[in-house]
């Protein structure tokens, strides 16, 4: 019961986050809506997020991010940094 639910509601996430990178370009607002109602549903359900999912939102202010846009992404030492140029957020994943 419950993996069928994790599993609807991972599908729902996707889709959400799909029409969030649609919607950025024309309005930044509606897509920033659509990531916070995605994140809403996979909190609601327990659900963690794979990897390239949770790396399309920022983690403090769940604003959609769009390299070049309203993020800025680097390389340093091993590290990939993400910076939310919104609330100024940095975000470090390692390399492998």
């Amino acid at each position: 019961m419950m993996d069928s639910l994790r599993s609807l509601a991972l599908q729902r996430v996707r889709i959400l986050l799909q029409h969030a990178e649609e919607a950025f370009p024309r309005h930044p607002q509606r897509s920033h809506t659509y990531v916070k109602q995605a994140r809403r549903i996979a909190l609601k359900v327990r659900l963690s997020l794979p990897r390239h999912l949770k790396r399309k939102f920022c983690k403090r202010c769940h604003h959609y991010l769009k390299p070049g846009v309203n993020s800025r992404v680097r390389t340093r030492s091993n590290m990939l940094i993400v910076s939310c140029l919104d609330c100024k957020k940095l975000m470090k994943y390692p390399l492998r």
